[in-house]
């Protein structure tokens, strides 16, 4: 019954944001950066760069505060046309609060907790130092982040392990300090049609991605930004290349240290000589519409690796969404997998997003059913509900509601609720 109850829910849902018809909006930027790299997903460096530049249609209008920090865009500008340099600064934060948690174990003084909190200061950046001003550009891409907890004990990157449930609610906001997320370099080639990755980089923002799936914007449950049939990589040091066939085919892969993680200092195969592979074929009706208009197929596979696991794991996972002209963008993402380091060995996600007309509002609602990879776990129901609100200029925020039914690791309640709000201030 609670599964019919969700998909009652998600398909009203859709009758109601079919039945708003909408125009698109002209895309203007303040610093002028215009440009993305050939298979960038919407979490990459070069995307938030590209994304955070738009010039957006907030709530409130401050024109004093607009102007003041117009000398600000004015001084990237001049940066990016006289050396090839862009850069961008951030501040993220997310609390979430949870309706139950664990039962609290007087055996061993454990406490759960029911709220968290985090907050997130990044610098990114991207440097022209091959071929500016030519279609096949050479760029170096950095990414450095500094995570701390706000007034809270526990990151929301950790706050499934507090009420039991098999997953994340909050994508990215874990409690690990100041780290070099990415480091490294991409070439176009063949007038933009091709490209490859050379250094530290998350591959999940090159494959397995799609035009929703932005942690920082959208949802913030991992099995419904990302597929979590997918033994899901950390950033770690790796090799990636794609191509398009044609105008609309495309072919990419990527091989990384499937023991690199985000604390790692660094380190080159500290963990051994053990990889993480991926391979995606995908179509859309033209390069430009890849995120917007697309479907993929992946395959995938990581060896065993020591004090892991002691066999390797493969899958396959699929992608699409489509963007229609009234800024409703229906997604849909399946996965089948073996082996015990993924989430789910069996996973599909529905959901939609829609973008407002003449505000950069989202608004999105997504479902997933998962069966984990641990077969004495039951099946989890995961459902999101966002709405991303452009305040101003530079300022959104986002209130989101999770609705978890049978979280596999805690038996004594059969759903519960992550209540969440996310802050986000761009420069």
């Amino acid at each position: 019954m609670a599964i019919k109850r969700v998909f009652v829910l998600a398909a009203g849902f859709t009758i109601m944001i079919f039945s708003v018809s909408v125009n698109a909006e002209d895309i203007q930027h303040k610093s002028g950066y215009e440009t993305r790299a050939p298979f960038a997903g919407p979490a990459s460096v070069e995307a938030q760069l590209e994304e955070e530049d738009r010039l957006t249609e907030p709530l409130f209008v401050w024109e004093s505060i607009d102007d003041g920090l117009q000398p600000w865009f004015d001084f990237k500008r001049s940066i990016y046309e006289n050396s090839g340099f862009r850069f961008g600064v951030y501040y993220n934060a997310l609390y979430q609060h949870a309706s139950a948690t664990l039962p609290d174990d007087s055996a061993t003084n454990t406490i759960y907790e029911d709220s968290s909190a985090l907050g997130i200061f990044r610098i990114n950046g991207a440097w022209e130092v091959v071929g500016r001003g030519t279609e096949d550009t050479g760029t170096i891409y950095f990414n450095i982040d500094n995570r701390h907890k706000l007034g809270t004990d526990i990151a929301p990157a950790d706050l499934a392990g507090e009420v039991g449930y098999a997953g994340m609610t909050g994508t990215l906001f874990s409690d690990v300090g100041t780290v070099l997320v990415d480091l490294n370099y991409q070439q176009k080639i063949n007038n933009s049609h091709g490209g490859f990755i050379l250094g530290r980089f998350d591959p999940n923002d090159y494959v397995f991605v799609s035009g929703y799936a932005n942690p920082w914007t959208a949802f913030q449950n991992v099995a419904v930004l990302f597929n979590p049939s997918v033994a899901l990589p950390d950033a770690s040091w790796g090799l990636g290349f794609g191509h398009w066939l044609n105008d609309s085919f495309y072919a990419l892969g990527t091989v990384n240290d499937a023991n690199g993680y985000l604390t790692d200092e660094l380190a080159f195969f500290d963990g051994g000589t053990e990889f993480w592979k991926a391979l995606e074929f995908g179509w859309s009706p033209s390069r430009d519409q890849r995120f917007t208009r697309q479907i993929n197929i992946s395959f995938w596979h990581v060896d065993e690796r020591d004090d892991i696991t002691n066999d390797d794991s493969y899958g396959v996972a699929v992608s699409a969404n489509w963007l229609f002209a009234n800024n409703i963008m229906p997604i849909f993402r399946m996965g089948i997998s073996d082996g015990e380091t993924p989430i789910y060995n069996e996973t599909v996600t529905l959901g939609l997003t829609y973008k407002l007309d003449n505000r950069t509002d989202e608004l999105g609602f997504a479902v997933n059913w998962g069966n984990p990879a641990t077969d004495s776990l039951d099946d989890q129901i995961t459902s999101e509900l966002f709405y991303k609100l452009q305040l101003a200029q530079n300022i959104a925020i986002t209130p989101s509601v999770q609705y978890l039914i049978d979280p596999a690791l805690n038996p004594e309640e059969d759903s519960l609720t992550i209540i969440g709000l996310r802050f986000r201030f761009t420069l």
